[in-house]
């Protein structure tokens, strides 16, 4: 389950314009080496042919020789992902969303006015194509950072809900207060009773503060847990990225080590070959004065 090639483009599907590749990464390695110029162009046509031909907000897949295309287009922002057939298309999908997220964050609306092939430099682009080659990972990481952003949104929705109840509350009392201000000045007298009452709402106040340091624990609580869920996505991640960087620096050095043998290989067949065609005119050249001194003999035969 591979990534091949992650795009975005500039796409507008009612002009007559071609679409404008803005950022793109590719892996294709796995391309014959004399095959990969074939392979980048390909996917590049490939990708201006989808941009064109998909209507706004629409998702779809397709099949192109052995790779499945998934796309989306969101406001003219295209973007495109080509995987092997195993590929989860669910993820696959979760990974143009949050590109076309990341990418809006990252640039704004600066590609609106991008005219030709910008192909911006944008790590974030090959970090992904990179990460998220295995599917299985994807899925875990991708997972984590939903329900880490699931959490975040809930506990942004609990804070402004608190916040709501007590300008409520504190509205009210205050609409109490003003209303019947001038009655509790009249009436209020030094009794017991009243002592008693002022002791109940200081009582009652005493409670509103508990509850309110116990909603700052669990707040605190959850920060911590939250801030444990990011640690430990990020020590995953930093895991998964050094074992890939081993691995493709290894990957790097066998391609290059073929590549030089093939190259060896070559020419040194081309030298062979070199060496043939001379020798070969050689035994040309010897053939062509045998032949002469055989004519000399039979003139000098007929002469005698």
């Amino acid at each position: 389950m591979t990534i091949t090639a992650l795009l975005v483009l500039r796409s507008e599907a009612a002009s007559a314009t071609e679409p404008v590749i803005l950022a793109s990464a590719m892996e294709i390695k796995q391309f014959g080496y004399y095959q990969r110029i074939g392979a980048k162009e390909a996917i590049l046509s490939v990708s201006r042919k989808l941009a064109k031909a998909t209507h706004p907000s629409q998702q779809n897949s397709t099949q192109h020789d052995e790779h499945k295309v998934h796309y989306c287009i969101r406001d003219g922002l295209f973007d495109v992902i080509f995987v092997d057939e195993h590929y989860p298309v669910k993820t696959a999908f979760g990974i143009l969303n949050k590109v076309l997220d990341e990418y809006q964050k990252a640039f704004g609306d600066s590609w609106k006015t991008v005219q030709i092939d910008a192909n911006q430099s944008w790590p974030f682009l090959t970090e992904v194509l990179s990460k998220f080659q295995d599917a299985a990972e994807a899925d875990m990481i991708m997972t984590t950072q939903w329900a880490l952003d699931e959490t975040r949104i809930a506990i942004k929705s609990d804070e402004a809900k608190g916040q709501l109840q007590y300008l409520a509350e504190d509205d009210n009392e205050e609409l109490t207060t003003s209303t019947s201000i001038s009655e509790t000045i009249k009436r209020r007298k030094l009794t017991e009773n009243d002592v008693g009452e002022g002791t109940g709402a200081a009582e009652e106040d005493d409670a509103q503060d508990r509850n309110t340091l116990g909603s700052e624990e669990m707040e605190k609580q959850i920060d911590l847990i939250v801030e444990k869920i990011e640690r430990f996505t990020e020590q995953v991640s930093e895991v998964l990225e050094a074992g890939k960087a081993m691995y493709k620096e290894l990957s790097n050095d066998f391609e290059e080590r073929v590549i030089a043998i093939h190259q060896q290989q070559v020419e040194a067949w081309q030298e062979e070959i070199k060496e043939l065609r001379l020798l070969d005119g050689v035994n040309e050249e010897d053939v062509q004065r045998l032949q002469n001194a055989i004519y000399l003999l039979h003139s000098f035969s007929k002469a005698q």
